[in-house]
Order: structure tokens, then sequence, then C-alpha cells
């Protein structure tokens, strides 16, 4: 008998992460970029070689709205942070920073195991903007449409409050012909949200 009500208790303090509601959320993770060295070799065949960070601290925040227990949608924004790639040359080189972000909108599909966690997948388009800067003063911007997807689990806290951990890929960042930031981008993220 006690352990019923403490079993009942516990399952409606602890409702289903695919509860029908929105939901808001702000995460934090690694984002990292295919290493295109080989596009800063190449450049006009004049680069010798270059030096290229890959991984930053990136930010994210999201929106979206569970319509059933298998399906919803999301709206997020990511901060990919600043990237550089040093280009040397025999008569010397220069450094490029891209400052990277991206806009999504995407379709979540959620696969419940219990009532407490949930598997999700999700597919979309992304708006990015890569802003690159050279020799300190020349700069310009790209922007680009592409596809976005991405996975991951999710665990509820409370009724209101989830965590979730997820990979996510976004392609054809900054794709402007011979910048390094031709994409994909991913971004490996925890997560939490407030669900109401």
């Amino acid at each position: 008998m006690v352990t019923g009500v403490l079993c009942a208790s516990l399952a409606c303090a602890i409702m289903p992460v695919y509860a029908s509601g929105g939901y808001l959320g702000v995460g934090a993770g690694i984002g990292s970029s295919v290493d295109a060295t080989t596009n800063a070799q190449a450049y006009a065949g004049l680069y010798t070689n270059g030096t290229y960070t890959k991984s930053r601290l990136a930010f994210n925040v999201f929106a979206g709205y569970q319509f059933n227990r298998y399906v919803a949608a999301e709206l997020e924004y990511i901060n990919f942070g600043s990237y550089s790639l040093t280009r040397t040359a025999p008569w010397g080189g220069y450094t490029e920073t891209d400052t990277i972000g991206a806009a999504s909108v995407a379709a979540v599909g959620t696969w419940p195991i219990t009532p407490m966690f949930s598997a999700f997948g999700k597919f979309g388009f992304a708006a990015s903007m890569d802003k690159a800067t050279e020799y300190s003063y020349n700069s310009r911007t790209t922007t680009a449409i592409n596809i976005m997807f991405g996975a991951g689990g999710a665990v509820n806290l409370t009724k209101h409050f989830a965590l979730r951990l997820e990979y996510d890929q976004y392609d054809g960042i900054g794709k402007s012909g011979y910048e390094y930031t031709a994409g994909p981008f991913t971004q490996v993220a925890a997560s939490a949200l407030y669900m109401f």
C-alpha cells in the first residue's frame, strides 16, 4: 500500500518529458568545425600551410512546443564562438577570424522510453551567419541556409524542469568559396528546459 502511494506520488511529480505544451531552454557545449586546413593551403596556390583552431565553447537558446508525446517543433539560436586561421606564405601571411552563429527551425521526434526518460531526433533548416575579419580591418559577412539535424536524450527532474544531452550538426555554414568555415559545424551540448 505504502509502496503504491509512493509510486503514484512519484509519477505525478515526474511528468513525462513528452507531455504536451511549450518549453524554453538554454544550453552550452563544445562547437567544432571540420578541419578545412586544405582550403587554407590551396587558396590561390599561394599559401603553404596554416594553423587552425577547431573547437570553441558554444551557447544556445531555444523554444518549442510539444504537440503530443511523439512530435514537437523547435526554434533555436546557437553561437559557435570565434574561430581563427593563420595562413602563411614565403612573403608572410595573415590571420582570419570568423564569428559564427545560426538560427534554426526543426521538427523533433520523441521516443518515450519511460515516463522519466526519452530519446529524440530532430531535422530542420538553419540560417547561418559567418563574419570573417582579415588583417583586423577587412571584414565580410556570409550567410547561408542549409539543413541541420541532431539526436539526444532527455530526463525529467520535476513536472516543469528537465535536462537533455544532444549532438547537432549544421551543414554548409560560411560556404563562400575559399573560407575554411565551409562546414559542417557540430555541437555536443547539455541543456536545461523549463516546460509550461
